[in-house]
C-alpha cells in the first residue's frame, strides 16, 4: 500500500506546474510564501498553525487553525517535518502520503489510506 501511496503522490507532483522539493521523510513540499527571515518552532513552542486539507482531487476536507506544541506528535509526520523549516509568517504546500499524514486510522472527516495535499500557514 505504501508503494502504490508514493507512486500517486509523485505522479501528482509531476503534473504540478511549480517545483516541490522532496524532504528527508519523503514527502513533497514548497514554500509558496515567505522570506526564509523570523523565528522558527522549537521543539515544545506553542504556535498556531491553518491547515487547508485536500486530497489529490482537490476535494476540500478540512480548514482547521489552532495551536499545537511543536514536536509533540500533535501534527502529522509530514506536517511537523515542513514546520519546522518554516519561519514565523510563511506559507507552503506539502503533498503527503497517507503514512505521513493521517495514516490508517483517517479523521472524522478524512478518510483513512488517503494522500494530501496540505496548505500549511504558521502564525
Amino acid at each position: 500500500m505504501a508503494e502504490e501511496a508514493d507512486r500517486q503522490v509523485i505522479e501528482y507532483v509531476q503534473k504540478q506546474e511549480m517545483d516541490y522539493a522532496q524532504t528527508e521523510l519523503g514527502t513533497w513540499g514548497r514554500k509558496t510564501r515567505g522570506t526564509d527571515e523570523g523565528e522558527t518552532p522549537k521543539k515544545n513552542e506553542v504556535w498556531t498553525i491553518r491547515m487547508v486539507i485536500k486530497d489529490l482531487n482537490d476535494k476540500l476536507l478540512e480548514d482547521i487553525e489552532k495551536t499545537y506544541v511543536i514536536q509533540h506528535e500533535e501534527l502529522p509526520r509530514g506536517v511537523e517535518d515542513i514546520v519546522s523549516e518554516m519561519h514565523h509568517g510563511e506559507e507552503a504546500t506539502l503533498i503527503t502520503p497517507w503514512y505521513d499524514a493521517f495514516g490508517q486510522q483517517g479523521t472524522e472527516v478524512i478518510e483513512p489510506f488517503t494522500n494530501l495535499r496540505i496548505e500549511i500557514y504558521l502564525r
